[in-house]
């Protein structure tokens, strides 16, 4: 699985769902601008989704045209249109979302993070080998 941080802006209002098991997420997805090798402007679009904190601050305090930068893992997925035809879409599972811009009544502290798994290395002073 590939790495994506991305610059953009919301495309349309974020929407939270709950999942069977009462968990929650917010699917919400931004276009980033670039340039291709002619320097013609590029629009691509991705489609993001994030879990607990992260996705409740999307939720809460993110709209359409707010500007994010987005870091997660991206995963690709196929599927068929209504022709029948293939279509891909790149979804990046987002581990952190920090806001800029306009935005309402949001916190102080903008970063939100995946929580940091403890490992289960006993850290005692005492049975370090220096």
């Amino acid at each position: 699985m590939e790495r994506a941080e991305v610059i953009g802006r919301i495309t349309k209002d974020p929407e939270t769902r709950s999942a069977q098991s009462g968990n929650t997420f917010t699917l919400f997805s931004i276009a980033a601008n670039s340039k291709d090798r002619e320097g013609n402007k590029v629009t691509n679009y991705y489609d993001c989704i994030a879990y607990g904190q992260i996705g409740r601050y999307v939720s809460q305090f993110r709209k359409k045209g707010d500007g994010v930068y987005v870091t997660g893992k991206m995963s690709q997925r196929t599927y068929k249109d209504r022709n029948g035809e293939n279509k891909f879409s790149v979804q990046i599972n987002c581990d952190e979302v920090t806001g800029y811009g306009p935005q309402q009544e949001a916190p102080k502290q903008e970063v939100y993070a995946a929580p940091i798994v403890q490992s289960s290395y006993d850290d005692d002073e005492d049975s370090l080998p220096f």
